[in-house]
């Protein structure tokens, strides 16, 4: 092979090479972008898709449920803004060199009365919800619950009186 034909040869294989490295940098670049985008999407979509898909919902139920967890988020949305920052107070405070025990208690009872306001909207929610599913639904929706808040679904038998029946032996 002469000195031409050699070259041209080389040529060509690098072009190939760049053009292959090319390609794949721009297809590395667009899925990357893909996957940014979808782990910008809205956690209340996520929520609410989650909710479509497990409890099978026609469109008419879709709408309701969307209404649903939007009002319960419009409700719960400041509460926990303020829940956060009660709790980065009385963090702070207790960081400070003197604490004051009674601001600290003070914080501790609003932090309690802000909870308190959530786990009530968590209760309209479900009850809102648990009229606008049928009784297949609401099961599905009991366990969702369940999952969420980390309880034993009922009829599981893992209940206090399943647990301590027999005691070290002893039947109570």
């Amino acid at each position: 092979m002469n000195f031409f034909n050699k070259n041209r040869l080389i040529f060509w294989l690098l072009v190939i090479l760049v053009v292959i490295n090319i390609s794949a940098l721009v297809t590395f670049f667009l899925y990357y972008q893909g996957q940014k985008k979808q782990g910008i999407e809205n956690p209340a979509d996520n929520t609410f898709r989650t909710f479509q898909r497990e409890l099978s919902l026609t469109p008419e139920q879709s709408g309701k449920v969307n209404s649903i967890n939007a009002r319960y988020r419009s409700l719960s949305g400041p509460i926990s803004t303020e829940l956060k920052s009660k709790r980065s107070a009385l963090l702070e405070e207790l960081a400070s060199d003197d604490p004051d025990t009674f601001l600290l208690n003070k914080y501790a009872e609003e932090i309690g009365i802000l909870q308190k306001e959530i786990q009530k909207a968590a209760i309209r929610q479900y009850l809102e919800l648990k009229v606008v599913c049928d009784s297949h639904q609401c099961r599905k929706l009991s366990q969702f619950y369940f999952q969420l808040y980390g309880g034993k679904e009922p009829g599981t038998g893992h209940g206090k009186r399943m647990q301590n029946r027999f005691r070290h032996g002893q039947r109570n």
